[in-house]
């Protein structure tokens, strides 16, 4: 049936009393059917209406490229995917996925980048991901690489344990090509991870099925063979991805994007750990609100802990923000998409925050780099086309149609600067984004109270701001911050 028969089946069903109105919303998303019943969400409909992030830059703005790799050939259904970045004395590496399988890059020398390890596995073809560990006792650190669906060949797309000791951090002596230091393990869990996380001593495997939901394992006991702790299996309760923000008031919070749940999810995992009582669930701290048709796809929060990132998809909304700042009542203060999405309708697929900077892979559309300063109004500052000019020669050789192909994934975290971008079919770019702009100086403000007890601020201009914002405490009658 057409996309429109679908819809009108579901209408017909919750009219019917047949059909919870949330079913139908999670089937709606689940199957990219767009917005059910918009008016669930009113406050986000006016930010719908909000035009595409302004940018003024030319070219490929404050991203400058250094470096590729491409060494596996990639198809419609076995490609590039998941990539994490690890570091050790003075080398830098690239973790990238692929549906063959999995490759780690030396990318020390960005110009020059070379394999040093390729682990073929089974699975994967669309979905593969990795992240790291480090772990405090052994002092070692270990990379976790798990994959689902049976694209790209074999019918066991398992997770695997990587011990990255044999990786070298020696500037004068690199590994050699293809010279396979690092010993592995076969976990098994097959087909659980969707996406993964590690953080705080703890794996999240990202199921993306409501019957899993998130799958937490501790890997203090032991990084080589993680103990199962709980999963947040139920309706809605999809988890396609998460991120953690520790000491947040004392408390350590996760935050679930959970897929055709349509909003975020934030828990309180301060006590979870290696004596956690398997198959507790943490405490729930608060959600976002709903947006009707989105599919909650990935987060990340802003370096002070206060702005909740989110991507959509299902190309209803693309990005939104969420003032956390109370993680019990998120606030969303703005929806937006890239710069040229009035013109080419791309979809973003994950992104991540560092400093002052959004990177969103966003497919089609290649890298795009926003300044965050303000998160009420988001400036697109740089690109990588990665996808519509991969040779970076200024010459488009594909177009953006809202297909999900192009940029898949981003890691800005190396001690570099540099920033990793997985392409699906371009395979590993490494830029740089340097500041467009210099940064203001902080403007000189006065306060008074009038005559009707009214507060009245004063500030002055200044030079490359972008705009100004006012904030006061939370305590009341408290001083003005």
């Amino acid at each position: 049936p057409s996309k429109q028969e679908l819809r009108a089946f579901l209408y017909t069903e919750v009219s019917a009393g047949v059909m919870e109105l949330e079913t139908a919303e999670i089937i709606s998303s689940t199957l990219s059917l767009g917005a059910l019943y918009p008016d669930e969400n009113s406050e986000g409909l006016a930010f719908l209406q909000q035009p595409p992030a302004v940018a003024s830059y030319s070219g490929e703005g404050n991203v400058i490229r250094v470096g590729r790799w491409n060494g596996l050939v990639s198809t419609s259904t076995s490609f590039y995917n998941g990539i994490w970045g690890y570091a050790v004395g003075d080398r830098e590496y690239a973790l990238q996925c692929h549906g063959q399988g999995f490759n780690i890059i030396d990318i020390t020398d960005p110009t020059s980048p070379f394999r040093v390890q390729f682990v073929p596995m089974e699975g994967g073809g669309y979905w593969r991901d990795a992240a790291t560990h480090h772990d405090a006792v052994t002092g070692k650190s270990y990379a976790y690489v798990g994959a689902q669906g049976n694209q790209g060949g074999g019918t066991n797309p398992n997770l695997f344990v990587f011990d990255l000791s044999n990786l070298s951090g020696d500037i004068n002596a690199p590994n050699g090509v293809d010279s396979n230091p690092c010993v592995y393990l076969n976990l098994g869990m097959t087909g659980l991870t969707h996406t993964i996380n590690v953080a705080r001593g703890l794996l999240f495997l990202h199921t993306a099925y409501s019957s899993n939901g998130c799958r937490v394992y501790d890997l203090t006991t032991n990084p080589m063979n993680p103990k199962y702790l709980f999963n947040t299996s139920g309706s809605g309760r999809d988890c396609h991805d998460s991120g953690v923000i520790e000491n947040v008031n004392g408390r350590d919070l996760w935050v679930v994007s959970d897929g055709g749940g349509r909003r975020q999810r934030i828990w309180d995992i301060t006590n979870v750990g290696a004596s956690w009582p398997t198959g507790a669930l943490p405490p729930l701290v608060g959600q976002t609100n709903q947006i009707s048709g989105i599919y909650a796809h990935s987060n990340w929060v802003s370096d002070d802990k206060r702005y909740l990132f989110s991507w959509d998809e299902n190309n209803v909304i693309d990005i939104s923000v969420h003032d956390i700042t109370n993680p019990a009542a998120p606030i969303e203060i703005n929806l937006f998409q890239y710069s040229e999405n009035s013109q080419y309708n791309a979809i973003p697929h994950n992104g991540e925050v560092r400093a002052k900077y959004l990177y969103v892979a966003y497919y089609e559309a290649g890298l795009r780099v926003f300044d965050i300063s303000n998160p009420y109004a988001p400036l697109e500052v740089g690109k990588a086309e990665t996808y519509r000019d991969a040779d970076g020669d200024g010459d488009y050789t594909r177009g953006i149609s809202g297909s999900y192909d192009g940029a898949w994934n981003t890691y800005p975290f190396l001690p570099s600067g540099n920033i990793l971008v997985s392409d699906m079919y371009g395979g590993l770019f490494i830029v740089r984004a340097d500041p467009p702009y210099p940064t203001p100086d902080a403007p000189t403000a006065t306060g008074q109270r009038d005559g009707s007890d009214n507060v009245i601020l004063n500030w002055n201009a200044v030079d490359n701001a972008r705009g100004y914002s006012v904030e006061r405490s939370f305590v009341s009658d408290g001083e003005y911050e």
